[in-house]
């Protein structure tokens, strides 16, 4: 096993690669320009006494705009900086010498340049990683318990009642849940949650326990919003997968010796049914740090989804970049974990290529 978690590490160089080439390309495929945001204030107007045209010129140089695409590339990936001051082989001052993915950089914001972008993620990171994972906990607390109930009643009022339940979340896009919480428990409904930040602006006043309390109340409804149409599919999954083996052999011979139909379900049915539902682990988690952008933007968080959609709007590539290599190596992080689990759930699957003893 260990032997195979390497060999999948080791793929991580080349799949991140390939990753960074197609970003990269992309980046610079969409329409618009960041040197075109430069001398302009927020209202679209270029700022009173500035000379755009210079300053566009000098941001162009600045962040090697004006080099072939190639060479920006070998810039983005490092380790050497390729700009004036950078390495001395390239031509450089040498005050700089190290830059890109490879020397662990991934540059600064262009429009604010004391912004190193590598410690931006990190921070905006420690906010969205404890959201999804609780919602992703969330999740799977409702969805297994859902969707053993469902195929243990299959065919009842109850099975049908969820399933409806559960297509029309699943169904629901996640920005019109969020509205619709907003509009339930905020002021225009029972008025009992916050619907916007992480807490209330006299937070630093309050005392430890009430603190506490009001960071609580002001990530229920996120967490809300994130889980409901993750259950809805993760509860279906878990429904197809124990109709799969409920009515195998072995179930049938555990019900034969008289074993309470808790232990048929839960020691023999629900585990030979986790498979599927671990092969969704893989792709669950970078899914639902991706559907930050709508939820953080929604309830105004900031974390690594509200730092993407403003880094959109104002074209910071570098950010933008980063934040897809992240959601990458979560990715392969993820169907690591989930291959991981295969084995540790289930012997007979030879992990280092062999064939399974019978």
């Amino acid at each position: 096993m260990i032997r195979f978690a390497l060999r999948r590490l080791g793929l991580l160089i080349p799949t991140l690669f390939g990753i960074s080439i197609l970003v990269f390309a992309l980046m610079h495929l969409v329409p618009g320009d960041p040197a075109a945001l430069v001398g302009v204030d927020s209202d679209g107007a270029v700022s009173a006494n500035v000379d755009a045209s210079a300053q566009v010129a000098g941001f162009r140089e600045r962040y090697l705009f004006d080099l072939p695409l190639w060479k920006q590339y070998l810039h983005y990936v490092g380790p050497f900086n390729l700009s004036d001051d950078g390495h001395p082989w390239f031509g450089g001052s040498g005050e700089d010498r190290w830059n890109g993915l490879l020397a662990l950089d991934f540059g600064r914001e262009f429009l604010r340049p004391q912004v190193d972008v590598g410690s931006e993620l990190w921070r905006r990171l420690s906010i969205t990683l404890p959201l999804t994972a609780m919602a992703l906990l969330l999740a799977y607390l409702i969805s297994i318990p859902l969707g053993i109930y469902s195929a243990v009643r299959a065919g009842s009022l109850f099975d049908k009642t969820s399933a409806l339940v559960v297509f029309a979340l699943y169904a629901l896009p996640t920005f019109w849940i969020g509205l619709l919480l907003q509009m339930s428990f905020g002021r225009t409904g029972l008025d009992s949650l916050p619907t916007l930040g992480l807490a209330s602006p006299d937070a630093m006043d309050l005392d430890t326990g009430a603190r506490v309390l009001d960071r609580l109340a002001h990530l229920v409804l996120p967490v809300l919003t994130y889980a409901l149409g993750c259950l809805a599919y993760l509860s279906r999954q878990v429904r197809s997968g124990m109709l799969e083996v409920i009515g195998a052999e072995y179930v049938r011979t555990a019900r034969a010796k008289g074993l309470p139909e808790f232990n048929v379900i839960s020691k023999h049915a629900f585990r030979n049914s986790l498979l599927p539902l671990i092969t969704l682990f893989g792709a669950v988690l970078p899914s639902l740090v991706g559907g930050s952008i709508v939820v953080e933007t929604i309830f105004d968080i900031p974390g690594m989804g509200l730092y993407v959609y403003e880094s959109l709007l104002r074209r910071e590539y570098n950010a933008i970049m980063a934040a897809v290599l992240i959601g990458a190596v979560m990715t392969v992080v993820g169907m690591l974990t989930s291959d991981l689990l295969y084995a540790w759930l289930d012997p007979r699957i030879r992990l280092e290529g062999g064939s399974s003893d019978a």
